[in-house]
Parts: C-alpha cells; structure tokens; sequence
C-alpha cells in the first residue's frame, strides 16, 4: 500500500514492526536492499533487530562538511573521497543518521584518517574490529595539482 521513493539514512533509521507471533512492537534497521536489475527498485529488504544497550551492528554513511574552508581545496587541490561508510557499533538509543567529517582545516599534506573519524563518534559508538588494522588509511585526502603548484608558487614568490 506504500511506496518508498527516496530515503535519507536508509541503512540506520530506526523502523519499528509488529512481531508476527507476540504482536509486540519491535524496532528494526536495515541491514540489506537488493534492487531489481531490470526496474532498479527495491524487491527484498533484509531486517537486523536493533535492541537498545546491546552492540548494534550499523553502517553509517560519512559526509564531508566545510571542505571549500580549507584554503587548499580554495587553491585548486584535487578533494578526494575514498570511504563512503563506515560500521560501528552502537549501543545507544538516539544516534546520528551520518558522521560529518570536518574539512576546514584538511591539506594536502594531512589527510583525514579513519582513526581521526573514531574519535568524532559520540558516545556508545565504537568502530568494527575490522577497522583495528586501517586506523592510518585515508578517509579523505587533498591531492596536489598543476594549478594548486602554481599557485602555492606565486604565494611563495609573493612573500619573498
């Protein structure tokens, strides 16, 4: 009887469900959608209960903000994204819906890094163990090109 046409945070917003034998209202997240190939539209949703206070497995999504600030990206450096989510887990009722990456203050030379999103999570949400070995891999970095040379050149002559 309904039709979902676009969601925001579909993999982590709460949904809530009646049980189909106690009848009891049960919170859910998605943990999967498969799309049809033909038509592109959802057919199968897979659900994970998600019970407040135990660890809850999510994928949250990262979403960069604040990245034309950075005087770097204004100069003309390539911004690259190279991690669109993340999992945690999450033993909170209330949690947010994606994790905002900060990229006032991002230069070439240092990139924002999976560890460096671990301490952004608020409290009772932790990083999947499949991230122990990756805490030095980039999540978003700033890559040098010709113009960016070029200008950082004429600042450089500028000042001398």
């Amino acid at each position: 009887p309904y039709r979902v046409n676009k969601s925001e945070h579909a993999y982590v917003r709460p949904w809530y469900m009646k049980h189909p034998e106690t009848e009891e209202e049960i919170r859910v997240t998605c943990q999967n959608i498969d799309y049809g190939v033909k038509h592109k539209k959802p057919y199968y949703i897979e659900f994970q209960r998600y019970i407040v206070g135990r660890p809850n497995l999510l994928r949250i999504p990262l979403y960069p903000v604040r990245e034309d600030k950075s005087l770097h990206f204004v100069a003309n450096a390539d911004f690259s994204f190279h991690q669109k989510s993340l999992w945690v887990w999450c033993f909170n009722d209330v949690y947010p819906g994606r994790i905002d990456i900060d990229c006032a203050h991002l230069s070439p030379n240092m990139p924002i890094k999976i560890g460096d999103v671990e301490k952004m999570l608020p409290y009772g949400m932790y990083l999947h163990k499949q991230y122990n070995n990756m805490k030095f891999h980039a999540v978003v970095t700033l890559g040098i090109t010709n113009k960016y040379i070029g200008r950082r050149n004429l600042i450089v002559e500028q000042s001398d």
